[in-house]
């Protein structure tokens, strides 16, 4: 009688083996392109996030924010995306610290309840003090409180309140937290693009005047310090209109062994690590790390650099835009920094 085979070959298993190799080999380029797409797709969603914001920061003052506002003043809106962050997720809403149940009997600090009772702006995420103490956002909230809403009259500073706001439970002052060189990195993820090969969410700075180190949060967004100085209105600012001006473009996190951060305070043209770009470059396409120059903007996105205009509109700008000239034989993307340059042009 016959024996029954139980089991494969050794040939018939490499065969098997050879053969899912290959599918694998097939699947795998798209894969990659579909986790790419979706990637480029979130980006996108959030430079039209960045750029809304902008326009929700113009209808309550009337005017954009500055790209960098050129002070250092503990708790001011520095650059662009310190003003926008009541207005990009329910964590950076304003606060009414009216709101609260009690504010009559504080057990940390005896400042007056009616000064507290003052608008603020809640710090996304989990917030650590200049000390070291963390504080997790499902317990507690820390709270930026400026000028003039502010307990500490015309400085700055920060209360770190229970979840349910009836008493705070640490203050950070002015003078305390200057002394740490502004050692606290918020994390926003609206601000990071999930196509950056560097997937580091914090870097270390040096300031160029006081040469002191700090850590902070990077950015993958940047602003148009041309577009965005001063305070830049929709009706008066952009004389070759909103569509055609450029207010956000990327950056890579971290360019040969400079990183960006969106909350640099003493950002200059020199140093590149504010949450802007150098005027007169050209934008790079997925460039190495070796090819990468810093201070010029730079798309991880291999199709295109993703770009936000004044009128709220989110495009993707190719490689032509750094060679097809405007009417003022400027590149197309240097046309499009310019608010009132009266440049016209095709893409």
């Amino acid at each position: 009688m016959r024996r029954l085979r139980s089991a494969f070959t050794l040939i018939e298993l490499l065969v098997v083996i050879a053969i899912i190799g290959v599918l694998v080999g097939l699947l795998l380029p798209a894969v990659q392109k579909v986790r790419e797409a979706a990637a480029r797709t979130r980006c996108i969603n959030q430079c039209k996030q960045i750029v809304l914001a902008g326009h929700s920061y113009h209808d309550s003052k009337t005017y954009f924010p500055a790209s960098i506002s050129g002070t250092t003043a503990f708790g001011a809106e520095r650059t662009y995306f310190h003003g926008i962050l009541p207005f990009i997720d329910q964590a950076n809403v304003s606060l009414d610290g009216s709101s609260s149940s009690s504010l009559t009997d504080l057990p940390y600090g005896s400042w007056n309840p009616k000064m507290i009772a003052q608008s603020g702006y809640k710090l996304p995420g989990d917030y650590t003090s200049p000390s070291g103490t963390l504080y997790s956002s499902k317990k507690y909230q820390a709270v930026l409180y400026m000028p003039p809403s502010s307990p500490w009259g015309s400085s700055s500073g920060i209360l770190v309140w229970t979840s349910d706001f009836t008493q705070y439970v640490d203050k950070i002052s002015p003078a305390k937290y200057e002394a740490v060189s502004e050692n606290t990195a918020v994390v926003v993820k609206t601000f990071l693009c999930p196509s950056d090969k560097v997937t580091t969410t914090t870097a270390s700075f040096t300031s160029p005047g006081t040469k002191t180190s700090s850590t902070l949060s990077v950015t993958n967004y940047v602003t148009n310090p041309i577009a965005l100085q001063g305070k830049a209105t929709l009706a008066a600012s952009f004389g070759d209109g909103a569509s055609n001006t450029i207010l956000v473009a990327e950056r890579y996190r971290t360019c040969q062994t400079t990183s960006v951060s969106w909350g640099w305070p003493t950002f200059d043209k020199t140093d590149k690590q504010g949450p802007a770009f150098d005027s007169g470059v050209e934008f790079q396409i997925a460039p190495s790390a070796a090819a990468c120059v810093a201070g010029a903007p730079q798309t991880p996105h291999s199709n295109g650099m993703v770009v936000g205009f004044a009128d709220g509109a989110v495009r993707t700008l190719t490689a032509s835009a750094n060679s097809n000239s405007s009417s003022l034989k400027v590149s197309v993307f240097q046309a499009m920094l310019t608010p009132r340059g009266g440049e016209s042009f095709t893409e």
